[in-house]
């Protein structure tokens, strides 16, 4: 019985050591504030879309800029909708990414699929 609950133990131990190793990934967050939105994660492929209204004076969106590991996106943010094609940003499948989407006060966008950074 002893024996079988150090072999137990041991199993366990190992599974422990094996996944500390293999550096699994933290799933995306996402912080907000008043004038922007960050997200961090891996990019996995997968584009990112946001809901960008109108601003709250009627006049043009709420985004203002978005950075994508500190570098401004080329992608159209002038749009209901904004795609954000992260392998044109230059960011590479399985990498950590930081996306910053800054807004103007009183409006917010929406993050329509955060869990692709996960």
């Amino acid at each position: 019985m002893v024996m079988k609950n150090t072999v137990l133990k041991l199993a366990a131990l190992s599974v422990l050591i094996l996944h500390l190793a293999c550096g699994e990934k933290k799933p995306a967050t996402v912080k907000s504030t008043e004038t922007s939105i960050i997200l961090e994660g891996y990019y996995n492929g997968n584009n990112l879309f946001v809901k960008n209204p109108v601003s709250t004076d009627g006049f043009g969106y709420c985004v203002n800029e978005i950075l994508i590991n500190g570098n401004r996106t080329s992608d159209e943010i002038n749009s209901e909708t904004i795609e954000l094609d992260l392998k044109a940003s230059g960011v590479r499948e399985g990498k950590e990414i930081r996306i910053e989407i800054k807004h103007y006060k009183g409006c917010e966008p929406v993050v329509l699929n955060p869990k692709v950074l996960d």
